[in-house]
Order: C-alpha cells, then structure tokens, then sequence
C-alpha cells in the first residue's frame, strides 16, 4: 500500500506540468491481484462480439511450423515462424512475401527474439541477440538497411512507441547488475530515456533460471506498455516527453518476490509459496488479461474495466468458441495484438475436430457460422499452414 500511494504522489507531481497528456493518479487502474475472481467464464461470447478464421495461404514459399507471434495491421498479417523468419499475408491470408536470412553477414540473424512494425507499417525491426536489424517494407519485400548493436544482457522485447520511430527495449532480470531493464532508443542507436533498474542482487552459487515471461511488453492505445519482474506495476512510455508512467497496479499485498529469489537459488527454493507473479498481461479496449502465481497455483484472469469484476478462465481450452461452435480459444503468450485477441490452429487439428462429437454437439447463435467454418475446414488439406482465429473483444464502455 505504501508503494501505491507513493506512486500515486509521484504521477500528481508529474501531472503539474504542463503537458496535458501525462498520467493522472485517477487515470491509473489498481487490481488486488490476490483476491478471488468474480465468477469462472468459458464461453468465448462473454467477452467477444466476433470470430474470425483466416486460412493462411500454402504454398512452396510460405510453410509455417509454428507461429511465435502475431501482428496485424489495417491491411496485412505479419507473423514470426518459429523464430527463423518474418512472412506477410495479406487481411485475406494471402501469402506476400517474407524475410529468411539466417547467418552471421549484413542483415543476417541467427534466430528471431521478437519484432515490430512502425505504425506507419513501413519499418520492420527484429531482435536477434545483441542486435536490432532494421529492414524497409517496400511493399513486395523487407530491404535491410541497417542494424544497431547494443551492450545489454537479456533483452527479451523490442516495440516501437506508436507513432513514432523510438524503441523500447525490455531485458529479462537474468543479471543481476545491469543499469536498466528498459531502455528508449532511437533508429540511430542514442538512448533516449531509461528506467533505472531498482531490482539489483547478488549472485549466490551458479544455478540459475531464465523465463521467456521475464519481461512483459505490449501495445494498446497508442501506446506501448511494460511491467518489470519484480514489480507490481505496468508502466507506459509517454510518446511526446519519452518519459514512464505507471497505468496497472497489481496490488500484491506484499508478495512481489525480491531480487534475491534470482540470485540465491536456495532462498527461491525455501520461500516459493510466498510471493506471487505476474507472467503475462496485456489489455485491449474493455478488458485486461493476465496470468498469475501464487501459493503455487496459478490462475488465468479477464478483468473488466468498466466494471472492476474479475472473471476466473480454464488454464487450458480456455474459452469455447458459441460463435462459431469452433475449437476452444486459449488466451496464452502474444495472444493480443492492438485492440484484437488472436490464436491459430492446424489444419489437421480443425478437420479432426470438425469430425468430432465436440463439434456436433457445440451449441452457437447462429446455425449459419457453424456451417461456414466446416466448409473451411473440409477445403483443407491435412499438410495446409495453420488457420489463424482472430477475435473481436466486445466494447462494453
């Protein structure tokens, strides 16, 4: 409690200036993380007013194996295949181009950490060890045009402020002395801003682990969001003073582990069922969504912010599609883009379960939707690119 209403003393300070769009403490959400949700859901339709599946077109140059992220945009799907490269489809999954250059020259990279896509959609930035390589979307091909080299352990995230051609840079807490744990650059490498890093520890003995989930970073708004490990607050990256504000505060009652769970294995160990964390979160307009530990269970979590309830969801399977009688929706890693949730399934998984008893059985509002998805199902081959399923979040403001 104390560190809220400190927070809170601070973004009143800040919102005395004279720039209009700062953070007021009344603009910033609070969630009591531990306390019990509202009531369980697991009908997609409580939370979406639409569906859509997208086949994404097979042919030789466009084979996916898996999809590591997802970013749409007003006329065309972007998508990271398994971290070996970017392909681009078209609104109507239409296949484009895509950028493949794995090696160690000019504009080469060895594996795809994460990427982005300028607001402008002609500037493609991907992450790849201690490099940011930066190509131009010219419209039938990525170009590279330059790359930055950086300094900084563990950077696990790279957005792009909206807006603007500024980068955000999110480093996982894997050492325990690094400055900073998010950084604001620039295309030409300068730092424009940073957040000091509050979480240093010492190293205790050589063990160790490292989480794809120790850096948080996601778009809404036009803004670009992040939560640090060891903290209980999303901040945001103010586009026109390149300054952080807090938005979510989870309160915790206390149970934000210390750096020291990282650096002394043996203390994580004795005191696991402690503290609590947050692994995932991201928001789109009426809802927030984030994935917690404590006491050793863990819970998946919508919360509505137009009415502060919190509404509990399966860990797998989560949401079953009554839109379209599909199968079930689950809202995991980089499953929200923008204002959108988003999966996909294979093209062998959605035949099978179209055969299924738990598709003649799916009970959804209009009879139309269900025959419309088998159709797509059965213009399917088996070997066919996976189907990727894009929903449309009610807006209950």
């Amino acid at each position: 409690m104390k560190s809220y209403v400190l927070l809170v003393i601070v973004v009143i300070i800040c919102s005395c200036g004279r720039n209009k769009n700062l953070t007021t403490a009344n603009d910033i959400i609070k969630i009591d993380l531990l306390s019990e949700a509202e009531s369980k859901i697991s009908n997609l339709s409580d939370i979406a007013s639409d569906i859509e599946y997208i086949p994404l077109q097979t042919i030789g140059n466009s084979l996916i194996s898996r999809v590591d992220k997802v970013i749409l945009t007003q006329d065309k799907i972007y998508l990271n295949n398994r971290g070996d490269e970017i392909m681009c489809f078209d609104k109507r999954g239409n296949f484009l181009f895509k950028l493949l250059k794995s090696g160690r020259g000019p504009g080469e990279y060895t594996f795809i950490t994460d990427f982005d896509i300028s607001s402008d959609n002609k500037t493609l930035i991907l992450l790849s060890n201690n490099r940011i390589l930066i190509y131009n979307d010219n419209g039938t091909e990525f170009v590279f045009m330059k790359s930055i080299n950086f300094s900084h352990e563990g950077v696990l995230k790279i957005s792009f402020v909206p807006g603007t051609d500024n980068i955000l840079l999110s480093n996982g807490p894997w050492y325990g002395t690094i400055p900073t744990l998010n950084l604001l650059i620039n295309l030409n490498g300068d730092t424009l801003s940073l957040k000091h890093n509050c979480y240093k520890y010492d190293k205790v003995g050589t063990g160790g682990f490292r989480s794809t989930f120790d850096a948080i970073q996601y778009k809404f708004d036009d803004k670009v969001c992040f939560k640090e490990g060891f903290s209980d607050t999303i901040f945001y990256v103010n586009s026109k003073s390149d300054k952080f504000f807090p938005k979510i505060i989870f309160d915790s009652h206390g149970t934000v582990p210390p750096p020291k769970v990282r650096g002394d294995m043996e203390y994580a160990k004795n005191h696991s069922g402690e503290f609590s964390s947050v692994a995932l979160a991201y928001e789109v307009p009426g809802y927030i969504f984030y994935f917690y530990r404590y006491k050793n269970l863990t819970h998946k979590i919508i919360y509505d912010k137009v009415t502060n309830k919190k509404y509990e969801i399966a860990m797998e399977n989560a949401l079953k599609d009554d839109i379209y009688g599909g199968p079930g929706f689950d809202l995991y890693v980089h499953s929200c883009t923008g204002s959108k949730f988003y999966s996909s399934v294979d093209a062998l998984a959605l035949k099978k379960y179209i055969e299924s008893a738990d598709y003649s059985k799916a009970k959804v509002g209009d009879p139309k939707k269900k025959e419309e998805l088998k159709r797509l199902a059965d213009s399917l081959k088996e070997t066919d690119n996976p189907v990727l399923i894009v929903v449309t979040p009610k807006d209950n403001s």
